[in-house]
């Protein structure tokens, strides 16, 4: 384990890091007296999200579709609850407050399986005694703070052996103590590998790819998402968590369906994106009253906007489709095409240029995320 810090004291470390990510995230504001990062562009409209815990646990999570603030207590401590007062009063909401208690769902939750490897331990700035593996040593099921594990493997097992362990840790379900989620034939999974903070970028990717090579021969199981970074962190331990989620079973025990679920790996529910299309486009009748049937840009915008909230992406980009043929036989009512004026034996015109562009981009969106 490496004693060595850039800042070695812990006083005013957090502080100092709080300062520092708000100068390289401009959307974010910092409360320092009360420790408070919040989403300077949140919506009070929307249910105000607030969480927190230890700083060292980086990252935080604050902004658009997610945290409205967070709130980090010192290196591996609670935060007050002075703090959490202040960051409900720091991102007031028209509809209510939730405090995220590091809660994923029951339906989710119970469908998770996880465990860390440690290398080492992690050491905390300022502090002289810590709990260390020796140089021949590999520990399953650490904890995030030092916590130790069930097993300590000595000599250190391969890098192959020791993903094995962990996998069959896992996965046996013929294991009375740990095999508590079913993987059925079919079932679609997510596979979430964490950084603890001092792997290397280079083992990191190598370390997914044996995971997913043993998942498939060994377990028969291919994940459908694949999400590998610093998604909680300890500070600069040389450890990693895996973690399999049955995405299947619990969209089976949920009111979400399992497209739903995956959307939110993949940049936020489709329902969101159509939100703030709606969002936009209210903005934009500030400043004109096209609406459909004035042969516009707005042919396009309007039926994709609605549709996407209503049903999906796919179903968003067919009636946008649709609304860009539909301005072949329309009358221009506004813009520069009334200028021009419509056929007089009510034969089919070239679409609107505007709403005919609007509509290949979009089409083009649709071909990049297939």
């Amino acid at each position: 384990m490496s004693k060595r810090h850039l800042f070695e004291s812990p006083d005013g470390l957090v502080n100092k890091a709080l300062r520092g990510i708000i100068a390289y995230n401009p959307s974010l504001s910092l409360d320092e007296g009360n420790r408070i990062v919040y989403d300077t562009a949140y919506n009070r409209a929307n249910v105000s999200l607030i969480s927190g815990g230890g700083s060292g646990h980086e990252p935080a999570y604050v902004g658009e579709n997610m945290l409205a603030a967070s709130v980090p207590g010192d290196i591996f401590a609670s935060p007050s609850t002075k703090q959490i007062v202040a960051a409900v009063e720091a991102v007031p909401s028209d509809k209510g407050t939730i405090l995220v208690v590091y809660d994923l769902g029951v339906a989710f939750s119970q469908q998770i399986v996880s465990i860390a490897a440690t290398l080492d331990h992690c050491h905390v700035p300022g502090r002289t005694e810590h709990a260390t593996l020796k140089e021949d040593e590999v520990e399953l099921g650490t904890g995030p703070h030092n916590e130790p594990g069930f097993l300590k493997l000595s000599p250190p097992p391969s890098p192959s052996e020791l993903v094995a362990k962990i996998l069959k840790n896992c996965l046996d379900e013929s294991d009375p103590e740990r095999g508590y989620v079913h993987f059925a034939p079919g079932d679609e999974t997510f596979l979430l590998v964490s950084n603890f903070g001092g792997m290397s970028h280079l083992e990191m990717g190598a370390l997914v790819d044996e995971l997913l090579e043993q998942l498939e021969t060994t377990w028969s199981i291919e994940p459908v998402r694949v999400v590998c970074g610093f998604l909680e962190t300890s500070l600069n331990a040389p450890a990693f968590s895996v973690s399999v989620v049955n995405a299947s079973a619990a969209a089976r025990n949920c009111s979400y369906s399992l497209d739903q679920i995956k959307s939110f790996f993949d940049g936020g529910p489709v329902a969101l994106w159509g939100a703030a299309l709606s969002s936009a486009l209210s903005s934009l009748r500030r400043y004109t009253p096209a609406k459909v049937g004035d042969r516009t840009v707005m042919d396009t915008l309007i039926p994709f906007a609605e549709a996407m909230e209503k049903a999906g992406f796919a179903e968003g980009v067919d009636a946008a489709i649709k609304g860009a043929e539909a301005t072949k036989t329309m009358t221009p009512r506004l813009g520069r095409a009334t200028y021009v004026g419509g056929s007089s034996d009510n034969s089919e015109l070239p679409p609107d240029p505007g709403a005919w562009g609007a509509m290949v981009a979009i089409r083009g969106l649709k071909d990049g995320h297939n």
